[in-house]
């Protein structure tokens, strides 16, 4: 909480402080970046990371400190990954206020054989002149020019500085939109360290492609549907559920987006015999489900056996995700990831996830995995698409219907989903009961809604004919019914919508 507190202080004097002033910092607190390497296809995975924190020096320097992350292992370690405090760039951003010299830090890292090293920015230098840029290695850096450019898609126009390093490397800084590209300052996993160009303009969360308002984009009488097939060590699918969703509502606050659904699923056992279960079929009840999203974190409350979805943790952004006295499993970001989904779900960049567990396996402490078989799981949401959760764990969308403006999209098919949650019509008429059932004679009907116009009401009795009939009154919740001058037996109270759609409840009469 301390450098929460922080940071809103440091935003808050950045505020106030002239264009001028914050001109040609490499990052700035609040703003999502997002970087690829230079050279790679539109399609290479994007990496993405933020400042994470503020704090000054006892010596009075600013400094921005990026989240950390948990990076891949090299060597035989290949499969794993450990805690680190050094992003893309380092660990943290250092500056005197006033002044337009940047340090970028890296701490050192034993596991790629690194020690610590910083490299000093300087944009606004002498174009032409030189300085000492680091100190280990013992790097030379020259500002090679500084001039008014158009860079990025969409394209801009800026002041563009480039700062040309004694090792052949290229730094390039935009006075406005930051660290433009720069060789990325921590050894990867395999290979040299890459070049890495921004990819996207720094932007903050609602702007950026993890804007919940984005990543969630449904409206009203939408409707998702899913097939779960749970993982089998023997080969064949023990059962496959179809779960069928329908948005019933959309609200926005100042800081939240709410939806309310209806969900409905169906499992089909196919009798394996490694299974364990009969070959057979089996429909749940109708749930009313709510799903709150915040517009601050883009964090959701829907809560799953890995806790809370959190479509805005960046690449490598990890949490924990179970109580301290179990396994500790991280849920972890990989940033932006080209996915080719099957179908009308199109080819898409994915906002994936991942859970990773302590690794066991190696003489070495600190490192996880993402494990085998049915512990595996993984998530993804997708801002192009807009619909939430495209896959998670051993789930996946299959169907939907939306609208968006006036067009109404489908992809696939609704025939697996058919026989779930009630038809349009059958939701247009009130749902009621009727009590006491048996009767005496006297009967009273308690819609669970308000009538809506045009709802009428008819009493049959076992041969079809109407012994009574009325038009109910808009929002109108109780109808008393009289049977004292039938003769006992069935009868049939039937509520009609406007629309032709009917609900039906048949009432006994005793003598």
């Amino acid at each position: 909480m301390k450098n929460v507190y922080c940071l809103l202080a440091l935003w808050a004097t950045l505020a106030q402080l002239p264009l001028q002033a914050q001109s040609w910092k490499p990052f700035r607190a609040g703003l999502i970046y997002a970087y690829q390497p230079s050279g790679a296809s539109v399609t290479s995975d994007i990496y993405t990371f933020r400042v994470d924190s503020a704090y000054a020096t006892t010596a009075g320097d600013s400094v921005l400190a990026f989240n950390r992350v948990m990076r891949r292992a090299s060597g035989a370690g290949g499969g794993t990954f450990y805690k680190s405090r050094n992003n893309l760039f380092g660990t943290r951003l250092q500056w005197r206020p006033g002044t337009f010299e940047y340090q970028l830090f890296a701490e050192s890292d034993a596991r790629v054989s690194q020690g610590a090293t910083a490299l000093l920015l300087r944009p606004r230098a002498a174009v032409g002149s030189s300085w000492a840029a680091s100190q280990s290695p013992a790097l030379t850096a020259t500002l090679t020019s500084r001039s008014l450019q158009s860079f990025g898609s969409p394209a801009v126009t800026d002041s563009l500085a480039v700062i040309t390093l004694s090792n052949g490397q290229v730094v390039r800084m935009s006075r406005r939109y930051g660290l433009l590209s720069a060789t990325e300052m921590i050894k990867p996993y395999a290979g040299v360290p890459s070049e890495y160009v921004q990819a996207q303009q720094p932007a903050p969360l609602l702007q950026s492609a993890y804007s919940p308002l984005a990543v969630f984009d449904m409206q009203p009488e939408d409707e998702l549907g899913y097939v779960q097939e749970p993982f089998s060590y023997g080969g064949l699918a023990c059962s496959r559920t179809y779960i069928f969703r329908r948005i019933k509502t959309r609200r926005q606050t100042a800081d939240s987006l709410i939806y309310t659904y209806q969900e409905q699923s169906r499992t089909q056992s196919f009798g394996v015999p490694s299974c364990g279960s009969p070959a057979g079929s089996s429909t749940s009840a109708v749930q009313n489900g709510r799903l709150a999203i915040s517009l601050r974190t883009g964090q959701s409350g829907r809560v799953s056996y890995y806790g809370r979805t959190s479509p805005a943790l960046l690449s490598g952004e990890y949490e924990y995700r179970l109580p301290p006295n179990v396994i500790q499993p991280l849920y972890v970001g990989g940033g932006l990831v080209y996915s080719g989904q099957a179908g009308c779900l199109g080819s898409v960049r994915i906002l994936r996830y991942q859970v990773l567990y302590p690794y066991s396996y190696a003489s070495s402490p600190g490192l996880y995995w993402p494990a085998l078989d049915a512990l595996t799981w993984s998530q993804g949401f997708s801002s192009e698409l807009g619909l939430g959760a495209i896959y998670t764990g051993d789930t996946a969308l299959q169907y939907y219907r939306r609208t968006l403006g006036n067009t109404v999209t489908t992809c696939g098919t609704r025939s697996e989903f058919a026989t779930l949650l009630p038809t349009h019509a059958a939701q247009a008429t009130a749902v009621f009961q009727v009590f006491p059932n048996p009767t005496t004679g006297s009967l009273q009907l308690q819609l669970e809604a308000p009538a809506r116009p045009g709802t009428s009401l008819m009493v049959q009795d076992a041969l079809g004919r109407r012994i009574r009939s009325m038009t109910l009154s808009a929002g109108q919740t109780t109808v008393p019914v009289s049977l004292h001058n039938q003769p006992a037996g069935v009868y049939l109270v039937q509520l009609r919508a406007a629309d032709g759609s009917a609900r039906t409840v048949r009432v006994q009469k005793l003598p």
